[in-house]
């Protein structure tokens, strides 16, 4: 058990250095739901809170289905601990159907630099609900077509493309490459660069793919943005985990690019972790919200432990020789879940950073340490029976 508690103690260490770090940039609470017609404009604001000492400029951005309805500036400038509005616009057109209701997310990003080439952002996000009425006039509405789409093999890039100022912006997306062209005007109208879908990139599986369009990366990426990333405990939690993920991920990616018998080795390793989530898919499917995706969590942690990190257990002489005292890792357990019932109830976001962490990293301990002691008792039963 010293290990768990090791693990718990480094936990408790890291998860509020983590919160602190994740702290710099808040939206403010509460839920934002659009009623609105076709042909109809509504705004709304959308709070931000700086709690940096300093100036700080965010980048403003959304995503997601019915982002095209959203405009909101490119940009706003927040002051040292201080409040601000963003005013957004929710335009529908006149032509669209309706009769939907569509989740788009604003993300506001504050640009940093590690002091290298590789530039770790701090994001967060606001989801919007767009209730879209039925239109009305019968002579606005879209029959569905049958489209033949075409699959393109090239590598995700980001294109820029001018064209002749009296021609209008188009945007193509295709399976999360998005491709935009834009008047010529270099100054005034840069270019819109390809974005990275709500959670971020996966950057060290599309060095092993070798694509951001392979459908490995698509379903990992789906699996976050989709369904953890729409909870409040799954944002809290990838928050915590994309400070450490993206502390060292761009560096191994970068590597694993020019390593092609690494990027066989990430590949082979990351198929489990596929067969993992599409288990744990199901279990967010039973139940919505988050009470499914912390089942979600429990399984997918569970299994991670188990099938990834018994080594690291395997390599500890206490879990070698000790026996595991089951009773004390259940009542951890369920001691930590409850502490994460009650995050999710008090709606307290660095309540659940902290306990949906440390809930992660007790299941993979555990599970880890499990697994370890099950090998062991593998081997020993196939040596005695050789003797």
């Amino acid at each position: 058990m010293k290990i768990i508690w090791f693990f718990v103690i480094v936990a408790l260490i890291l998860v509020p250095i983590t919160v602190t770090n994740s702290a710099a940039l808040q939206e403010v609470a509460g839920k934002i739901e659009v009623d609105i017609k076709p042909g109809e404009t509504k705004t709304f604001q959308w709070g931000l809170i700086s709690d940096s000492d300093t100036t700080t400029t965010l980048g403003l951005s959304a995503e997601g289905k019915g982002a095209q309805f959203l405009f909101l500036p490119k940009s706003v400038t927040l002051d040292p601990h201080q409040f601000a509005y963003v005013q957004v616009n929710a335009t529908i057109p006149n032509n669209y159907p309706g009769n939907v209701t569509l989740t788009p997310a604003m993300d506001a990003t504050e640009f940093g630099q590690t002091g290298g080439a590789t530039v770790i952002n701090i994001q967060v996000k606001k989801f919007v609900t767009l209730v879209i009425a039925a239109n009305e006039n019968p002579k606005f509405r879209i029959e569905q077509a049958n489209i033949t789409q075409q699959e393109t093999q090239a590598q995700p890039s980001e294109v820029q493309k001018n064209i002749p100022s009296a021609q209008k912006q188009t945007n193509s997306t295709q399976k999360g490459l998005t491709i935009t062209a834009s008047p010529s005007n270099a100054q005034n109208n840069p270019a819109q660069k390809t974005s990275a879908p709500f959670g971020g990139r996966c950057l060290i599986a599309t060095a092993a793919f070798g694509s951001e369009l392979s459908p490995q990366v698509q379903f990992l990426r789906g699996f976050r943005d989709n369904q953890i990333l729409l909870t409040e405990s799954g944002s809290s939690f990838m928050n915590v985990f994309n400070s450490w993920y993206y502390s060292f991920s761009p560096y191994v990616a970068d590597y694993e690019r020019q390593q092609p018998w690494l990027q066989e080795i990430v590949k082979t390793s990351i198929y489990p972790l596929l067969g993992i989530l599409t288990i744990s898919e199901k279990g967010f499917s039973a139940v919505q919200g988050d009470y499914g995706a912390l089942i979600a969590g429990t399984i997918a942690s569970s299994m991670i432990g188990a099938v990834y990190f018994w080594p690291f257990a395997l390599s500890v002489k206490q879990v070698r020789v000790k026996k595991f005292n089951h009773r004390m890792a259940i009542i951890m357990t369920i001691l930590i879940f409850a502490a994460v019932i009650g995050s999710i109830f008090s709606v307290n976001k660095y309540a659940l950073m902290a306990t949906t962490s440390l809930f992660v990293l007790t299941l993979v301990s555990i599970f880890s340490i499990l697994m370890a002691k099950t090998l062991l008792k593998v081997k020993n039963y196939f040596v005695k029976k050789q003797l």
